[in-house]
């Protein structure tokens, strides 16, 4: 197997980095090298990193605040191997994960992406219960535009492609590898294998409080990719994203909520489905008084 250039962009994750790492360390395929970008952290992740100094297949770089695509750009842009894998700091990989995806790679070298299912664990390291999604293969962009059933922690891209396509866009705060996948299906195809070789950490983070941010940039990236797939994908993918902002906003932004309602029964023409989450709205707001 060629080598496999992982990277860990982090800031602020001491907590969960060292067992990361491990997990890495632990892998049953050990062709790999491990390239860690600390984002300036102002948590003791300096002194988590300096542990791992002797070790010649991990390479740490520490920045200040350039923002997690430029973080994740800097550290595939450092990577010596023909496959960059992606995982995030408070993230884990089983064991068997490098091991399956390049057997995977063995028999579909035309993948530019190769991805894995996840399962789900608490700030504890718990298991819990999480959405699974439906996972495609081949010409994904549809797909994708309907919903991003891709694991970013399961992600790897094949090293020329990421090249060629310059990488995570820097002008995203959020959703960078949503914009991603779907730049990189427009020419090129995907591949998974379906088992949960990730456990994908949730629930202790602050994303769950920024859900209106991240709607409002996957419709940026939306409208900026809808020309390249079909009517009824279009409608599914505008339908879902506005039912789910119409969703967070029911007790934060009335006017917004019914917007975004009225924008999705636009596309999907779920009239009863549209009053039924009225009549939702309605209800949980009595109750929250």
């Amino acid at each position: 197997m060629k080598l496999i250039s992982v990277v860990i962009a982090t800031r602020n994750y001491a907590h969960y980095l060292q067992e990361t790492i491990e997990s890495v360390l632990y892998q049953t395929l050990q062709n790999w090298e491990l390239i860690v970008v600390d984002d300036g952290s102002t948590d003791p992740t300096p002194e988590v990193l300096k542990k791992y100094e002797s070790n010649p297949r991990i390479r740490t770089v520490r920045t200040t605040g350039i923002g997690q695509a430029g973080a994740k750009n800097l550290g595939a842009s450092l990577a010596q191997g023909d496959w960059i894998a992606f995982l995030d700091g408070d993230d884990l990989w089983e064991p068997e994960k490098l091991r399956l995806q390049a057997e995977l790679i063995d028999v579909n070298p035309h993948a530019a992406v190769v991805y894995t299912g996840r399962a789900g664990i608490d700030g504890a390291g718990n298991p819990i219960e999480i959405t699974h999604h439906v996972m495609h293969r081949g010409k994904v962009t549809d797909a994708l535009f309907v919903q991003n059933f891709i694991c970013f922690s399961s992600s790897m891209v094949r090293k020329d492609v990421w090249q060629k396509t310059g990488g995570f866009d820097p002008h995203l705060a959020l959703g960078i590898d949503y914009e991603l996948w779907l730049r990189l299906s427009i020419e090129h195809s995907f591949d998974y294998v379906d088992v949960p070789l990730v456990r994908y950490r949730t629930g202790h983070a602050n994303l769950s409080r920024r859900v209106g941010e991240r709607v409002k940039i996957a419709l940026g990236t939306m409208r900026k990719y809808e020309r390249f797939v079909g009517p009824s994908a279009r409608r599914a993918g505008y339908s879902s994203t506005y039912r789910t902002r119409g969703w967070y906003y029911r007790d934060k932004k009335l006017v917004q909520s019914l917007a975004d309602y009225l924008h999705a029964t636009w596309y999907d023409g779920r009239l009863l489905q549209t009053f039924k989450s009225l009549l939702g709205i309605v209800a949980h707001r009595l109750q929250v008084k």
